[in-house]
């Protein structure tokens, strides 16, 4: 009989759903920037772009999924978050086994505007993926953020290279087969994104502010606010009811 694990299948099954909602939100959004989930395994090479407008490389999104509703977890803007509490108490009040964690935790994930420079053969081969020269919002594990961080905290007067020049250095992004991601810079030298560095500033100059991207923007909304606190209340009420 053939051998083969469960979790890595369930895991496999999860990214890809997962890298379609994110494709149907972004399609929602009307942005004409591509969204692009590195959910297949293999190698992806990017040049990341600083984002002028906003003034930052990459961003972290930190949301809850209420139904078929993102919303954003109120903590990423230093409140206090009614759907975090709402979990908190009902598994104060009926235990961890109830199961509003696992129903409504939060989910992290990075963001940053790139340019496709290459890729494995295996990956991005389906007809609506965006291809290599294209500009994407990439969108990442935590795992990935973390680790793209720590590339800018540690590259110096180099960093300039990595993000804001037409000739310079990508970062290679590896997803493994158990489902885990590394990245490293490129290399194997620097690379061209456009033939003159003019067309690569007006590229870094049309990009639309990163604070705002995927609809979830920089400051707290009102309209956000009410709904994470509709939400708190419907998840407490909820499982006062039993309904898990």
């Amino acid at each position: 009989m053939a051998k083969f694990d469960l979790n890595k299948l369930r895991e496999q099954a999860q990214a890809e759903k997962t890298a379609e909602e994110e494709r149907k939100s972004q399609r929602k959004s009307g942005s004409s920037i591509p969204l692009m989930y590195p959910y297949a395994p293999g190698k992806y090479r990017l040049k990341i772009l600083v984002n002028e407008k906003s003034q930052m490389i990459q961003r972290k999104l930190i949301r809850h999924k209420v139904g078929k509703v993102n919303i954003p977890c109120l903590e990423v803007y230093g409140e206090e978050c009614p759907i975090c509490k709402a979990i908190q108490e009902s598994e104060s009040t009926y235990g961890k086994e109830c199961g509003a964690w696992k129903k409504y935790h939060r989910t992290e994930k990075g963001i940053c505007y790139a340019v496709i420079m290459g890729h494995d053969d295996k990956v991005l081969n389906n007809k609506d993926d965006p291809k290599t020269g294209d500009l994407v919002l990439f969108m990442y594990p935590v795992t990935l953020y973390n680790q793209i961080n720590d590339i800018i905290l540690e590259s110096g007067n180099f960093l300039e290279n990595i993000i804001a020049k037409n000739e310079g250095r990508a970062i290679e992004v590896n997803k493994t087969t158990d489902n885990k991601y590394t990245c490293a810079v490129y290399a194997y030298g620097d690379e061209k994104v456009f033939e003159t560095d003019e067309e690569f500033e007006r590229l870094l100059e049309s990009i639309p502010p990163l604070a705002d991207a995927m609809g979830i923007p920089s400051q707290l909304s009102e309209e956000d606010l009410q709904k994470a606190k509709a939400a708190g209340e419907a998840i407490l009420a909820e499982f006062a009811e039993g309904k898990v």
